[in-house]
């Protein structure tokens, strides 16, 4: 905006907004003849080098503006047609396309597509990797299986491996309360301030509703290994709200136990309005351990849940916050329970519960009838085939009228 303020060189601002460095110039503004930082300067110098070109097609920053080019001619649309390319050509150069670099455009951006699918398929798991996301059940929850109704094997999702995250069948969940009950072991939290997510229905917009339940890890403000609840919805003033409410407990690495959150967001009769959290946790290679519990107030009162929002076992509908570890059981239930309605406390009702065991003898057969692997995060947002063909078609827009924009 005018004035101000200054900006890395990465930012997409006029180079007046960025910020100049003496002794270590923005190398793409420097190889774009930017004065030095020590001396006046009454015009830029105009050369023409190959590294200018490297820049161009290598660099970070016109693949990142190419990226969001994209995402802007794209809009909601899951297609590019003739339609979208004239907008491209009259965002770029204030013209439409002529008939040639129509046809060039459309033929360049199917080929590219194509392409990408070819690679994505290779990608994708395959049965042969099915034994990295399956583990017996007498492997790390041994005696339990009919004590806590479980399955023959357990989930092993792992950050990086080609099952890393499960896409639940569609379920509707009240606005107002839900319960979300499971069988775990944590391997491992990150070095990091992400949060270990075991289910999630949010894609990490702190403006979008959403809720995610998890454990924090090392760097976390909230102390490591911390059962946590992240809630996005309006509070009793009606505007959109992100809160962490932490539970207090700290969760044992490497053990098997059993968690639950019974998690409530409604108007209530004081001007503050809320709900609350009650944290449910036994550590299960414990025979005498108790059922522990804490209920932490918050000020969400609804509007956690949006309709087109994935529910994600293991991470997010984002790139990052993922799970590593077993999951054994898991169940949500459409009301907050109270603690002699829990799976482990009693048998459990069916009625507005969806309970998912795992058997079979690979990663596709033991997952629930309507959930999917989804493609690791790293590549998901990446190598959308259609995605990543229009942002090369962008780039090449962007690049080849860089001297119009840069100069």
């Amino acid at each position: 905006r005018e004035g101000g303020p200054s900006l890395e060189g990465d930012a997409p601002v006029r180079s007046v907004y960025v910020k100049k460095l003496r002794n270590r110039p923005e190398k793409f503004l420097h190889s774009f003849d930017a004065p030095q930082g020590f001396d006046s300067a009454s015009e830029r110098l105009q050369t023409t080098t190959p590294i200018q070109s490297l820049l161009l097609v290598n660099s970070p920053w016109p693949v990142q503006r190419a990226a969001s080019f994209a995402k802007r001619v794209l809009g909601d649309s899951n297609e590019m047609n003739s339609e979208t390319i004239e907008r491209a050509f009259r965002i770029a150069y204030n013209r439409p396309p002529s008939d040639k670099e129509l046809a060039l455009s459309m033929e360049f951006i199917q080929s590219q597509r194509q392409k990408l699918d070819e690679e994505l398929l290779e990608k994708l798991p395959s049965n042969e990797d099915s034994d990295s996301a399956l583990f017996s059940i007498n492997e790390g929850f041994a005696s339990l299986e009919e004590e806590l109704s479980l399955g023959d094997m357990a989930l092993h999702l792992a950050p990086g491996s080609p099952f890393e995250r499960l896409l639940l069948p569609g379920i509707e969940i009240p606005d107002e309360a839900f319960t979300v009950e499971a069988v775990i072991m944590l391997d491992s939290i990150h070095d990091n301030a992400s949060v270990n997510t075991l289910i999630s229905q949010w894609d990490g917009d702190h403006e979008r509703g959403g809720w995610s339940i998890g454990v924090t890890s090392t760097q976390s403000k909230y102390d490591p290994r911390n059962f946590i609840v992240q809630l996005v919805g309006r509070n009793a003033a009606g505007n959109m709200e992100y809160e962490v409410v932490p539970s207090g407990i700290h969760i044992p690495l490497g053990k098997p136990i059993y968690l639950a959150a019974a998690i409530t967001a409604n108007k209530q009769n004081d001007e503050r309005g809320g709900g609350q959290v009650t944290f449910y946790f036994k550590d299960l290679s414990d025979a005498y351990a108790p059922l522990e519990s804490r209920t932490v107030a918050h000020a969400i009162t609804d509007g956690i849940f949006l309709a087109d929002t994935k529910k994600i076992l293991g991470g997010r509908d984002a790139e990052g916050h993922l799970w590593n570890g077993q999951i054994a059981r898991l169940s949500i239930s459409e009301y907050s329970l109270t603690e002699s309605q829990l799976f482990i406390a009693s048998e459990s009702d069916s009625e507005g519960r969806w309970d998912w065991q795992f058997s079979g003898s690979s990663a596709h057969a033991a997952i629930p009838a309507g959930a999917a692997w989804m493609l690791p995060s790293k590549l998901e947002k990446s190598q959308d085939p259609l995605f990543s063909a229009v942002t090369d078609f962008c780039h090449a827009l962007i690049t080849s009228n860089a001297f119009f924009y840069l100069h």
